[in-house]
């Protein structure tokens, strides 16, 4: 009995270490294909920001620790780019900014920053989503108690 606690706990404590991991990384979805080949994910990505967002470049330039690019599924003509910070700070502040915005260009094309979460994370969201629709339709008030 004691052990499984233990067990449980345990995985508690990694699943938040992943999850805190996790927080730092940024997804650019729809690049469009191009010269971004030749010049690489890290290098676009500063690009963009760079044209973007001029204040947050004149602090420090971003550390970037990982970026990658993945293929889009269903359009083969567009990619996503994820991106990995070492600073948390730099990445919410890249979220914070297109806020006041309707939508960001890049090249003649939209772009969309989001923020990329792990999937357990969305799946519990998605359960959670269900709930808080039931409770409200009922009239009662969720509301998240943290102890």
């Amino acid at each position: 009995m004691e052990r499984e606690e233990g067990m449980k706990k345990m995985e508690q404590n990694i699943q938040e270490l992943w999850n805190s991991d996790k927080r730092c990384n940024l997804c650019i979805m729809e690049m469009p294909e191009g010269k971004e080949r030749k010049e690489g994910t890290e290098e676009t990505f500063e690009v963009i920001i760079a044209e973007k967002f001029p204040k947050l470049m004149t602090d420090t330039k971003p550390y970037i620790q990982k970026a990658q690019k993945t293929p889009s599924r269903i359009n083969t003509k567009k990619s996503t780019l994820h991106i990995s910070y070492s600073n948390c700070r730099k990445s919410k502040k890249i979220l914070k900014e297109p806020r006041g915005q309707k939508y960001l260009t890049y090249r003649v094309t939209r772009i969309i920053i989001v923020s990329d979460f792990p999937t357990e994370a969305i799946k519990a969201r998605r359960e959670w989503s269900e709930i808080f629709k039931v409770l409200k339709e009922k009239k009662y008030q969720p509301r998240f108690c943290i102890q």
